[in-house]
């Protein structure tokens, strides 16, 4: 079995994506080929998500799972803003 990794950052966490190929196999002609996917933050944080999926659900997985970290980190760091705030970063202020 062979395994790819991928790394993004996302407001200073790290987090790996990993796809491990063929974990399952259906035995018979042109039987369904299962793959894991898992995503984790590799900074300390406790966030993992592990999902096993088919052929065509690999692309849709990933980008969910970065999705899923990244919604996860805005919850974490959620701060909440003044209305003046909310209107100068939407005028593009930082």
């Amino acid at each position: 079995m062979s395994k790819l990794n991928k790394e993004f950052e996302y407001k200073g966490y790290k987090f790996n994506t990993s796809v491990e190929l063929n974990t399952r196999a259906e035995r018979k002609i042109n039987g369904k080929v299962w793959y894991t996917i898992i995503t984790n933050c590799m900074d300390g944080n406790n966030y993992y998500q592990k999902e096993e999926v088919e052929t065509f659900q690999i692309e849709e997985v990933v980008e969910k799972h970065k999705q899923n970290a990244i919604d996860y980190i805005d919850k974490l760091t959620y701060k909440k803003k003044s209305f003046e705030e909310m209107l100068l970063s939407s005028l593009g202020f930082q």
